[in-house]
């Protein structure tokens, strides 16, 4: 999380942010202990795949110190940079006096910069702090109203508000400017002294945080050490290892990174897959479903937000729209995505206990199931497809979330109604998930009282789960697959779908031990890094750039483990964790970024980097009790 970007649209740089921040810093950078004092950005982040996110600026805050009545500033001899959950702190270390830099983020619209000074020395010493600031443009607005800096760059980025404890001057050269302390601190024999800057999007806020810089401070620490310690306090085998904790910490920070607070017509607050691909900057259906689950497990208020953004433009069908963004003329109707958002919810409620959420979204997802057997069952026999709003073949794999999966190679569209299309297959993995559907529906109900509803929607279950049974699997081979329209004949493809019916509960004891046979087998599932998205023997098998057809996903990595651990197989479970997290290179005792996918051979990081639903699924697995890791 260091670097100083080249340009401004410079993609490279790991950057921080909390509290749904649409901004970010990092760690300035450089060969000399001066050229990596303070932090590089702002980074602004964009709101649409159509455009590219932009550094404001290049360098942020950067110290200078120089004693009273000195021209010359005091040379930097060491530089320690560390990004902690919910805050990036600098030590910098002079002859005499040690500089420690803390930023955070007191909302979303703005940070603080901390500044403590200690003196070191026997002597007393009168110190001229200051901040450097460079940016991109070589036009900058500077205005100075009542002690808030209102500082312009010169493009179309919106201004920012700087204002301090402490009176300070402006002094500018071009595209940079210092803010300096207009009077110097004051250090006794080994005394210290505390700054703070306030750097904000908001005028109303500027100079608001200032009055209760260390209680926002305090704040930061004690909301953040909740969080984790509500990931780590579970007494399962995960938590026991410290390389582990270390790794729920990531991924706790990956989430909140990618947290983004309401803008435009997003009304609630919701996580981006990846702030660090551009193509990623909206909120996805499926991909909700995921980040809300793991949400739940330290913040269940947001968790809430993650499914209230998304059906809040469900239309009047039922349906919910596969992306949504800040600017609603972007959504995609063309698909929707996989049904697990009951199993999301109730997910949530487990962690809170909220029946009144319970009731606010219930109605919602029950017009969502229903949508599913309007508009995707071609021919009415209760077992659904995948499909398409506008008849495209491409809308309809993007409503898998598999979007070029092999199995789907040989489909085509068929038409249901005017805007309804499906692929000509009747796809396992979607039933199951419906079925999982059913029961999630029918314990919310029980808990709203509703008994009927209840009991209607548990009988409709076990329909669904005899037809999945009975003709989606394969008693030969072993496992599950979807299923030709016309002819019925199975689409003999092995990849994650044949496992959801066991992550559901559909399969029988022989039905569940002929699955984990293959999932556990060598030539199928058993990769370095195991149960890729296609067996590891098929021709058409290409982790490198296939996408979905081979490399590990982490989602359906933990929906193999929890259908494994459902039947009781928890040793096979173990094992294939351990590989994971052996093999994927990046994950446990590593600083490196949490990838979107994974190599099943040679265990390299794929795709985007900073992936939400990876760290959602990590998450997860942590709190799995029946796990008996050797790492």
């Amino acid at each position: 999380m260091e670097g100083v970007p080249d340009s401004t649209t410079d993609g490279g740089i790991s950057v921080f942010t909390d509290q749904g921040s649409w901004f970010g810093f990092a760690f300035s950078a450089g060969r000399s202990p001066q050229g990596k004092v303070g932090f590089s950005g702002p980074y602004r982040i964009s709101d649409s795949w159509r455009t590219a996110s932009r550094w404001q600026g290049k360098t942020f805050a950067k110290l200078l110190l120089k004693k009273e009545g000195q021209d010359s500033y005091r040379e930097p001899i060491e530089v320690s940079s560390h990004s902690y959950p919910g805050r990036l702190q600098q030590q910098v270390k002079y002859a005499d006096i040690t500089a420690t830099m803390t930023l955070i983020f007191s909302s979303e619209k703005t940070v603080l910069v901390r500044t403590e000074l200690k003196n070191r020395s026997s002597a007393s010493q009168k110190i001229i702090p200051q901040w450097r600031h460079t940016s991109f443009s070589n036009f900058l607005g500077i205005e100075a109203d009542q002690g808030i800096l209102k500082v312009e760059t010169g493009t179309d980025e919106p201004s920012y508000y700087i204002s301090g404890d402490f009176p300070f001057s402006v002094h500018r050269e071009e595209a940079a400017y210092d803010v300096a302390a207009v009077n110097p601190v004051e250090l006794a024999p080994n005394a210290s002294a505390t700054t703070y800057l306030s750097y904000s999007y908001s005028k109303e806020e500027a100079s608001a945080p200032i009055a209760d810089a260390g209680d926002h401070f305090s704040e930061n620490r004690s909301r953040w050490n909740k969080q984790i310690n509500d990931m780590l306090g579970a007494p399962t085998p995960w938590n026991k290892d410290r390389s582990l904790q270390r790794l729920s910490i990531k991924s706790i920070m990956t989430l909140i990174n990618n947290w983004r607070s309401p803008r435009g017509d997003l009304r609630y607050n919701g996580l981006f897959p990846s702030y660090a691909y551009q193509g990623f900057h909206g909120i996805w259906s499926w991909d909700s479903w995921k980040h809300a689950s793991a949400l739940a497990l330290f913040d269940s208020e947001l968790a809430k937000d993650q499914m209230r953004v998304m059906f809040d433009y469900q239309n009047e069908s039922g349906m919910v729209p596969d992306v949504i963004y800040a600017d609603s003329t972007e959504n995609n109707w063309r698909d929707t995505k996989p049904p697990l958002a009951a199993w999301a919810v109730w997910n949530i409620y487990e962690q809170s206990g909220d029946s009144t959420f319970l009731s606010e979204i219930y109605p919602k997802l029950k017009r969502y199931h229903r949508w599913w057997y309007a508009n995707r069952d071609h021919d009415g026999n209760g077992l659904c497809e995948y499909g398409s709003t506008d008849g495209t073949r491409i809308a309809a794999a993007w409503e898998s979330g598999m979007d070029n999966a092999v199995r789907f190679d040989d489909a085509v569209m068929v038409k249901n109604s005017e805007n309804a299309w499906s692929l000509n297959q009747e796809s396992v993995d979607l039933n199951a998930y419906l079925y999982a559907d059913k029961i999630y529906l029918s314990k919310m109900a029980d808990k709203l009282g509703l008994s009927r509803e209840s009991a209607k929607l548990y009988e409709e279950a076990q329909g669904l789960k005899e037809r999945i049974n009975e003709q989606m699997y394969d008693s030969k081979s072993g496992y599950y697959y979807d299923k030709e329209l016309e002819s019925e004949a199975l689409i003999r493809v092995k990849g994650p779908e044949g496992w959801i019916p066991l992550w559901a509960g559909i399969a029988d004891e022989q039905q569940a031990v002929s699955v984990r046979d293959i999932m556990m087998d060598e030539d199928h599932f058993r990769s370095t890094v195991p149960l890729p998205t296609l067996q590891v023997s098929h021709p058409k098998f290409n982790p490198r750039n296939g996408y979905w057809r081979g490399p590990v996903w982490l989602d359906q990595f933990y929906f193999g483990i929890k259908a494994l651990t459902n039947y009781g197989f928890d040793k096979e479970a173990s094992i294939l964790v351990d590989q994971l997290l052996k093999n994927a290179k990046g994950l446990a005792g590593s600083p490196q970024p949490i990838r979107e996918n994974y190599h099943p051979i040679t265990g390299e990081g794929l795709n985007a980097r900073h992936f939400s639903w990876s760290a959602a699924h990590i998450l997860m697995m942590s709190q799995m009790e029946s796990l008996e890791l050797e790492h």
